[in-house]
C-alpha cells in the first residue's frame, strides 16, 4: 500500500497521518469478508468467525509490538476490540476530546492504542483530532 493510492477514507486518514505510509503497519480487525468483496460479514457471520480472528489480530501485534495501535473500525467491532485491548493490559484513559467515539488506552510499559470510528463520512475536523492525538505519541 506504500505506491498504491486509494481513495477511500480510510488511506485519506492515513495518509494525513503519513504520506510515505513507512511509519505504519495495516491490517484488518475481520480477516475476511463476504463473498462477492464489497462488505464485512453480517454480525452472525462475525459471530462464526470473531475468534480466529482476535487471535490473529492479538499475534500481529504482539509480533509487530507497536509502540501507537489505531483502530478505525464500525461498531460491529468496537466491543471485541475494547475487549481485546485489555486482555493485552491496555487501560482506557480520558482522550482529551470528546467525540462520542474515539478512546484512548496505554499500557504500563507506554504503549498507546487509539479506538475511533471508521473515517467513512467524518468531518475533517474530526479527523484532525484523531490525528493530532496520534502525534502526541
Amino acid at each position: 500500500m506504500i505506491g498504491r493510492r486509494n481513495l477511500s477514507a480510510f488511506w485519506q486518514l492515513i495518509d494525513i497521518f503519513d504520506r510515505s505510509r513507512r511509519s505504519i503497519a495495516w491490517t484488518n480487525v475481520c480477516k475476511m469478508d463476504r463473498r462477492a468483496g464489497d462488505r464485512p460479514p453480517s454480525g452472525e457471520q462475525w459471530k462464526q468467525i470473531q475468534d480466529v480472528c482476535l487471535t490473529a489480530l492479538s499475534e500481529e501485534i504482539d509480533s509487530l509490538a507497536p509502540h501507537t495501535l489505531l483502530f478505525a473500525t464500525s461498531d460491529a467491532y468496537r466491543a471485541d476490540v475494547d475487549h481485546l485491548l485489555r486482555l493485552k493490559g491496555y487501560m482506557q484513559q480520558p482522550a482529551p476530546f470528546d467525540d462520542g467515539w474515539t478512546g484512548l488506552y496505554v499500557t504500563s510499559e507506554g504503549s498507546r492504542a487509539i479506538t475511533t470510528k471508521h473515517p467513512q463520512g467524518w468531518p475533517s475536523a474530526n479527523r484532525k483530532m484523531v490525528i493530532d492525538l496520534l502525534r502526541r505519541a
